[in-house]
């Protein structure tokens, strides 16, 4: 859609509504006492295709004054009636406020200064949301289900937020033209007629928190609640908690971008259905509090259900769907060690170093390599180093050496791992193990997996290994090798291999990695090619390896850690 972009005033007011005239005047009468006092907002009501009396009811508000708009949105939906205001709005800045709150004297005085004295980030803010009952609250009601009531208090201090900790929609102020920019309000998620579906604004400050803007809680907006009795039902919590389910099924959807997603989804809900199924018996059993326990087992049913539907609806063909069940099914019992190669030998590893401007590093790296493998097969290549060192590793450490070009920049997508693999194929053993040269071995493994897997640290919920140690099956390597999916020149756009994580700080943390320095994120790239290889990423735990801290190894519980300050 086509975007105003004429910012006359300081501040435009969206509420949306849709057949709620009683809570809208009321919400409007807290309101209204602004209007005549500050020229620099506008009030905005967006009337989402109302059938009740709210056409009628604002008819009488509309004569307030020219800061007083009311603009019909027929598609029917929270987020197209959001983006109808995002549209409409007239403010530097646009605050959201759902039409069952109540005002605090000063809030519009304090909305207006809001982002005086936060940094030029600053895109979004919002603050306390506290509960008005209309009618006496029910004791079952206790505070672990007021989320579902759109409660929020984050304490008294101004403070940052971050993922997953955001503000609600309830009451929520965004700069016009940075909300704008990112695409208003997804439309794919969020209420709907007849639904209690949510999301959508945490998806927003998902992206606002990608794109490098910071969100800000401040406990000076705070507003009211009304919250009227027919939510104070235990069938209202119920569809509320399971249509809650849904939306973070089909907000994991968004941001995982995987046609496949659905149903490994699926395969991880049903164990933590399970738990909350044997919880909530056990607690009926014992004659405790129950109720938040059967809450929680609807949401998480609402999700699995979900994710099963996406995963159907969207497909592109059910074999690919149990082609990426098995993996996960492979990947699974790998990681349990039940089913692994435990008498080791030499010979049957290959352990690859990448290498440049770390000469000193990658000797002691080979001299420890060395005391435990001392006939294993190494390579090590040189990613355009050119320092005449790297030649005296063949004589004494028995190291396959290649100079190579430097492929580690964006534009070379994943070929700095396909030919990692061509030369491990040069004279393939049943394992390929990559590590860098600030890695420490302190004895040798107990046990490899075996299976067409690929084995490390798994990192940020799981959609990744960390780089510092990876390993392969010659089966794992043989797949990814053969099939080419290394050199697809998707891999150039490093977006692609971000959207394996949900996490906004990785996200952002890989875009300036790859937009300031131009690196590839090689764990990310990785994921991307096994995932669409259907390899399983297991969690190996002969090894830790993590971003800059050094692991903590006592009584040599791993072979292998990384990274080593001895080597810093």
């Amino acid at each position: 859609m086509e975007l105003r972009s004429n910012i006359d005033l300081q501040l435009t007011i969206v509420v949306c509504t849709r057949n709620r005239s009683h809570s809208l005047k009321r919400m409007l009468d807290s309101l209204a006492v602004h209007l005549s006092e500050r020229t620099s907002f506008e009030v905005l009501i967006i009337d989402n295709g109302s059938s009740d009396e709210t056409p009628v009811m604002l008819k009488s508000f509309s004569a307030l004054g020219g800061n007083f708009r009311v603009v019909t949105e027929t598609e029917v939906g929270l987020s197209h009636a959001r983006n109808r205001g995002l549209l409409e709005s007239r403010g530097e800045f646009t605050a959201y406020l759902d039409d069952d709150i109540l005002l605090e004297e000063d809030w519009v005085e304090r909305a207006l200064s809001a982002f005086e004295e936060l940094p030029g980030d600053a895109a979004m803010v919002g603050g306390p949301v506290v509960p008005q009952w209309n009618e006496s609250r029910p004791l079952w009601v206790e505070s672990k289900l007021w989320p579902f009531l759109s409660v929020l208090d984050l304490g008294d201090k101004t403070r940052s937020l971050s993922f997953p900790e955001y503000l609600v929609g309830t009451n929520m102020i965004f700069r016009t033209e940075v909300l704008r920019r990112i695409g208003g309000f997804c439309t794919q998620i969020g209420r709907k007629e007849g639904s209690l579906l949510s999301n959508e604004e945490l998806l927003t400050q998902i992206r606002l928190e990608e794109s490098g803007y910071q969100i800000f809680y401040l406990p000076q907006l705070r507003v009211r609640h009304l919250i009227d009795g027919d939510r104070l039902s235990r069938s209202w919590f119920l569809k509320r908690a399971y249509d809650q389910g849904r939306s973070d099924s089909k907000l994991k959807f968004q941001l995982a971008g995987d046609e496949a997603f659905g149903l490994v989804e699926a395969f991880s809900l049903l164990s933590k259905l399970f738990h909350q199924i044997r919880s909530t018996v056990i607690r009926i059993g014992l004659a405790r509090s129950y109720f938040f326990s059967l809450v929680h087992l609807t949401s998480l049913s609402g999700e699995l259900i979900e994710s099963l539907r996406d995963c159907f609806r969207r497909r592109k063909s059910l074999f690919q769907y149990f082609l990426k069940a098995s993996s996960y099914l492979r990947g699974r019992i790998a990681e349990t060690g039940w089913i692994c190669h435990r008498k080791i030998k030499d010979q049957e590893i290959t352990f690859l170093l990448g290498v440049k401007d770390d000469f000193d590093r990658c000797t002691i790296c080979l001299q420890t390599l060395r005391q435990f493998y001392p006939s294993s097969r190494v390579i090590v290549i040189s990613d355009g180093d050119d320092d005449q060192r790297w030649n005296s590793l063949s004589q004494r450490f028995g190291a396959e050496v290649y100079k190579e070009d430097w492929l580690y920049g964006v534009s070379s997508g994943g070929k700095m791992i396909h030919r990692m693999l061509e030369k491990y194929f040069l004279n393939p053993t049943p394992y390929l193990i990559k590590i860098d040269t600030d890695t420490r071995l302190s004895r040798r493994f107990d046990y490899l997996p075996i299976g067409r897997v690929a084995f490390g640290t798994r990192q940020a919920e799981g959609a990744s290994l960390q780089g510092g140690i990876v390993g392969f099956t010659r089966s794992a390597a043989e797949r990814l090798y053969r099939q080419n999916v290394c050199l697809d020149p998707i891999l150039a756009e490093p977006r692609e291999s971000w959207l394996l994580t949900r996490n906004p700080w990785v996200r952002r943390s890989l875009s300036y990695r790859a937009y300031q320095q131009n690196l590839i994120g090689f764990e990310w790239v990785l994921a991307w090619c096994l995932k669409r290889c259907f390899i399983p990423m297991i969690n190996f735990s002969e090894c830790h390896s993590q971003w800059k801290e050094t692991p903590v190894n006592l009584n040599r519980k791993f072979a292998m850690t990384h990274p080593h300050k001895y080597f810093a």
